[in-house]
């Protein structure tokens, strides 16, 4: 398989990103649409075996909403101008079934341009308050190498309690830092090497406990 993956992002020159475990980041965008999706389904779904029957009235709704960071819905970017319901077809004048079909194209080029201009601008603007709002808030990690760690598990295996899972897994000691905050971890009980890389946000400092003797 990953021979066939990688011959796939060769053909079509598309980058290949990895994300660690519990933080699937590199597409954004991707997963903000997959969640809303959801979202929405669970709010009309009656049962789960009929939810393909209303994804095709969510992704209308989807398309032809305006986005907060874009102000602009995804229909109006790809053609121009809003989405035409079906109660809205009735309400078309008759005029503009004689539209010259050279000057309805080119009005057509020239709101996709302005469009287009205004939501590029809209979202640079909206990254960059987004980008203010989120280091403000968010501390970098300040882990080092031979740092004792635990990592944050909320999967619960089959067959086992979620009231006596222990959802700190560890300890472990870090062996190397990797990109986006990422670390190699090795297990302290047999040394042992994880094979993935784990994020900063999964992760937090050992504290040994200390036993007095009496």
């Amino acid at each position: 398989m990953s021979k066939l993956v990688a011959a796939v992002t060769q053909i079509y020159n598309v980058k290949h990103y990895f994300t660690s475990s519990y933080h699937p980041q590199t597409n954004s965008i991707a997963e903000r649409t997959n969640k809303t999706v959801i979202q929405c389904l669970k709010t009309i779904v009656e049962n789960q075996s009929n939810w393909a029957e209303l994804l095709p009235g969510i992704l209308m709704a989807f398309r032809m909403s305006p986005s907060a960071s874009s102000e602009f819905s995804p229909y109006h970017l790809l053609f121009g101008k809003e989405m035409n319901l079906p109660v809205d077809t009735t309400l078309l004048p008759k005029t503009d079934l004689n539209k010259n079909l050279k000057c309805h194209i080119e009005n057509i080029l020239d709101c996709l341009k302005i469009a287009k201009r205004c939501a590029t601008d809209n979202l640079q603007y909206s990254q960059e308050r987004q980008k203010s709002h989120y280091d403000k808030n968010t501390a970098l990690p300040q882990f080092e190498i031979q740092d004792l760690v635990l990592i944050h598990n909320p999967k619960v295996p089959v067959g086992l309690s979620s009231k006596l899972h222990r959802k700190n897994d560890g300890p472990f000691y870090i062996v190397a830092k990797g990109p986006n905050h990422t670390f190699m971890l090795r297990r302290c009980e047999d040394n042992k090497l994880l094979k993935n890389m784990i994020n900063s946000n999964r992760l937090k400092k050992y504290i040994p406990q200390i036993i007095a003797q009496i």
